[in-house]
């Protein structure tokens, strides 16, 4: 008997001139797309107004002041150190145990920032914890408000208890933060609801599983109760900045797929060569939707950008019922910094 299942793998169908050129214009498309993209959401962040994120912030409980005690300062650098070491845990296990292509997944992406962030965050806290709690935060709130009002000299107490390093370690966990609630809730609203209603596998192992409830069900446990625990508020302004976390990974994917000379010619063509095998541990598009030779493949980005756009709204709407009377400090104190530290 002919073996036609390995003929037709070692000799793979001609592509037509045709469907090759539609190929090669789809990824004409994708690279002028992204690179709009990249000029339009550089030139959106230098229109939007600076902000600033005072440690205590990010390091503090905002039921704190509702108790008039220091106990949920502790309550919630415990919480993220849990919550980092669980993550980070989880994280390792499932991509040490799964395909070695998983980190060319957009959840192990966002998992991973997920436990990056808690890891951050802890430190923040343990920092403001050290600093002197309450009478630290007193010092970071006359500074802020007197910077973000744009006159006056701050005090040169609270020059030395602000240095720059530690506004910008408070606006990283602001933005970080912003950016893996909306990730953690597209993801768990694509999975659940999307594909594994259209997944007739038998027993649904690839959602049903250690590794997926983690990291679509679990994450947005820890999200909600670090969003209910912690005084961040999210800013509808920085959705042009976590807008970026979709972008790197949309570049980081096409990049690789460039990089590796097996699979270098499913930027333009699409055939057996790139199809992914997990058996084999080869990974060429970890998402349909994300081949560059399919011709309405720019129209799906978008369509992933749009989504994610709505999973940020809905979390930055939800942090506003939480912690309606949060501070947003729009104005970034650098002349004001620099003064003061002048003096201290």
């Amino acid at each position: 008997c002919l073996d036609l299942s390995s003929h037709a793998a070692s000799h793979p169908p001609e592509v037509q001139p045709r469907e090759l050129a539609m190929s090669a214009a789809s990824f004409a498309s994708v690279v002028v797309g992204v690179c709009l993209l990249i000029v339009a959401f550089s030139l959106l962040l230098r229109r939007l107004p600076k902000a600033t994120t005072p440690l205590h912030a990010v390091a503090t409980s905002q039921l704190t002041a509702r108790r008039n005690s220091a106990a949920p300062d502790v309550s919630i650098l415990i919480f993220r150190l849990v919550a980092a070491a669980y993550i980070l845990g989880v994280d390792a296990h499932c991509v040490s145990h799964g395909p070695a292509f998983d980190f060319g997944f957009f959840t192990i992406w966002s998992y991973t920032l997920l436990g990056f962030y808690f890891a951050l965050a802890a430190a923040a806290s343990a920092l403001h914890l050290r600093r002197g709690g309450a009478g630290a935060s007193a010092r970071d709130v006359e500074f802020c408000d007197t910077a973000a009002a744009g006159g006056g000299r701050p005090p040169v107490e609270a020059a030395e208890a602000r240095a720059r390093w530690e506004l910008r370690l408070g606006r990283l966990n602001q933005v970080v933060f912003s950016t893996v609630a909306a990730a953690a809730l597209m993801l768990d609203v694509t999975l659940w609801g999307v594909l594994y209603p259209v997944d007739h596998t038998p027993g649904h192992p690839g959602e049903l599983n250690f590794c997926s409830y983690n990291m679509h069900a679990v994450n947005l446990v820890w999200v909600v109760t670090e969003l209910y625990l912690n005084n961040i508020q999210i800013r509808l302004n920085d959705l042009a900045l976590a807008l970026w976390w979709v972008l790197i990974y949309g570049i980081f994917t096409i990049l690789r797929v460039a990089l590796n000379p097996s699979s270098r010619s499913c930027l333009t063509q699409s055939g057996p060569q790139c199809e992914s095998d997990s058996s084999r541990k080869y990974l060429v598009w970890p998402y349909f939707f994300m081949d560059t030779a399919k011709p309405l493949v720019l129209v799906w980005f978008l369509g992933l950008l749009v989504l994610f756009s709505l999973a940020y709204l809905a979390m930055w709407r939800f942090s506003r019922c939480l912690k309606p009377l949060a501070p947003l400090y729009e104005q970034q104190p650098d002349a004001v910094l620099d003064q003061a530290q002048t003096v201290a």
